[in-house]
């Protein structure tokens, strides 16, 4: 099996289509965002870190194929 991180449009196109873990750049770059402003207007709090939830998206490569002979 194989996964990968991060969801480009060539994992479906290979065959078998790649399983990835998913992330959410419009919210990544959003908190980044928010951040930096912050900064810039004089925020000195300390760093904290920002979790952004990611997902599965299950395609072949995640199956364990069965080779010829039945192992």
């Amino acid at each position: 099996a194989v996964v990968a991180f991060d969801d480009v449009s060539l994992a479906e196109a290979l065959e078998p289509a790649l399983t990835v873990v998913a992330q959410a750049p419009e919210e990544i770059g959003r908190s980044a965002a928010t951040t930096a402003l912050a900064r810039l207007d004089g925020d000195r709090s300390r760093a904290r870190t920002i979790t952004v939830p990611t997902r599965l998206v299950v395609r072949g490569s995640g199956e364990q194929r069965v080779r010829e002979g039945g192992r």
